[in-house]
């Protein structure tokens, strides 16, 4: 191994590498590790006052000096993103694991509470009225004059497990449809139908206060929920309006073709 401060030469990490390569921790050796993780953590604490991966460089900044050395330091080297596999490895590795601040309040931990207090003097007054100013100016100025950038922002977004069920029960009918398509720049049903002006909505029993499951839920949530009004606005404009929640899903995952068939099936009668 190297001295204190000295490095590995790449043959020598390569070598490692092979030599470990295919091997495991046994039960014991990782029990061992566990433990010594537990107490350096616990060390560090009672020594410094915080979790060694807690952020207390919140709102401190790097001297001009230091900037134009990291700068230097990184210039030219190309940053190349995980590949896929690796990406797999390092969420499989992550599997199982609790955060460090589980069951931490500001109360218990010295760190939480001084990740707490770095953040609340970070938002200063004046810090305050200029991110009021910059949300009236985005929200107001520019987001509502561009429901392009709307509609692209929610097409890129994954879609969720529902919404692709939804999406399968069509497909399956042959039945063309769009994803996200604001309509009478009102609203982004999840599958919009414009042949039949049928707009979809695949709403989780949580997120849209399902009457069966969750007929109670915080005030801030059921500020943020609009569906009746726009329901009825899509319906007054001669929009039929078509909603499966995430508990008929898990009941049959074919629900939306279904009562799209009974949908059809009654604007064929009324004909």
């Amino acid at each position: 191994m190297p001295r204190r401060g000295g490095h590995l030469s790449e043959e020598a990490k390569k070598k490692i590498s092979e030599a470990r390569k295919g091997k495991k921790l046994s039960e014991e050796h990782r029990a061992k590790f566990v433990e010594g993780t537990r107490r350096y953590v616990e060390g560090f604490i009672k020594i410094h006052g915080h979790h060694p991966n807690s952020n207390i460089w919140l709102g401190r900044h790097h001297t001009e000096s230091t900037k134009e050395k990291l700068s230097k330091a990184f210039r030219g080297k190309p940053t190349k993103p995980h590949t896929a596999e690796t990406r797999k490895k390092m969420s499989d590795s992550h599997l199982g694991m609790a955060p460090w601040n589980k069951g931490l309040t500001k109360y218990t931990s010295t760190s939480v509470a001084l990740i707490g207090q770095k953040k609340k003097a970070w938002w200063t007054p004046e810090r305050k009225r200029q991110f009021a100013k910059w949300s009236h100016e985005f929200l107001i100025e520019w987001w509502q004059g561009h429901p392009e950038a709307k509609e692209k922002l929610m097409r890129v977004a994954r879609p969720t497990r529902i919404e692709l069920l939804a999406r399968a029960s069509l497909d399956r009918r042959g039945i063309p449809f769009q994803t996200c398509k604001r309509i009478e720049g009102i609203c982004f049903p999840d599958l919009v139908l414009h042949a039949q002006r049928i707009g979809v909505f695949c709403n989780g029993c949580f997120w849209h206060a399902c009457p069966e499951h969750f007929p109670i839920v915080p005030g801030w949530l059921r500020k943020k929920i609009k569906d009746r009004q726009i329901f009825e606005e899509l319906r007054r404009r001669g929009w039929r309006v078509l909603v499966a929640w995430e508990h008929e899903f898990d009941e049959n995952n074919d629900i939306v073709g279904l009562k799209l068939d009974e949908l059809l099936a009654q604007g064929r009668g009324a004909q």
